[in-house]
């Protein structure tokens, strides 16, 4: 279901994105006690709790579980808002992630957009065009499509593993350093990967691998 704006969230919204930083109008000590900036507040967390039921409370990027880590999630900007920030309000521009993916890894870069560090631009000004992005986008595409992962979302099985199966896939997982999300159980999945990982080897090499116990 749609999330849709009320007709006092879309006077706030305009109202913020006069603003010089549109998307900190709710805890800008500037507008303390506006009723638009009570306003916003109450819409962003409208949009957190939609997103969150969208994506079954896991991050939009990563996929680690998010119950119970209120400080540790994000609203995610697609989009970086510093960009774009007249789509700092737009529902489909937004998702929630985990503080990693969004504020450490992803923060305010770009090249998760096709073109734009050489254009300055989106492919499309529809946003909701595939064409504008390298990664699985959250809104978009379907995160099991391009990523496999095996384990659970969450904290409680032992191994945690991603397998990029489409060229999309492999920039994010390249692009959100999925590789640090991952665990594994015992050596012998270990070994398991890391050929799955490695190129091939030259038959000298992976006999002094082998000789020297170098897995």
């Amino acid at each position: 279901m749609r999330l849709r704006k009320s007709r006092e969230e879309q006077l706030a919204i305009k109202w913020a994105l006069a603003k010089r930083q549109p998307w900190g109008v709710d805890t800008d000590i500037a507008y303390n006690g506006d009723p638009r900036a009570s306003v916003i507040s109450g819409f962003k967390n409208r949009v957190k709790a939609y997103h969150l039921a969208l994506q079954a409370q896991v991050c939009c990027y990563c996929r680690v579980d998010l119950n119970n880590r209120n400080i540790e999630t994000d609203r995610e900007h697609i989009i970086p808002k510093e960009k774009f920030p007249f789509l700092s309000y737009e529902v489909f521009n937004l998702s929630v992630a985990c503080k990693t993916c969004n504020m450490t890894v992803k923060n305010r870069k770009t090249t998760h957009l096709v073109d734009f560090g050489r254009t300055g631009n989106l492919v499309s000004k529809n946003i909701l065009d595939e064409r504008n992005y390298h990664i699985v986008h959250p809104n978009i595409h379907d995160w099991d499509e391009h990523i496999e992962l095996l384990g659970d979302q969450g904290n409680r099985s032992a191994a945690r593993i991603y397998y990029p199966v489409t060229a999309r896939g492999t920039f994010t997982y390249d692009f959100f350093q999925l590789k640090n999300f991952e665990r594994i159980s015992n050596n012998q999945a270990q070994r398991g990967v890391a050929a799955w990982r490695s190129p091939v080897l030259h038959p000298d090499v992976l006999a002094a691998q082998k000789r020297f116990k170098q897995f």
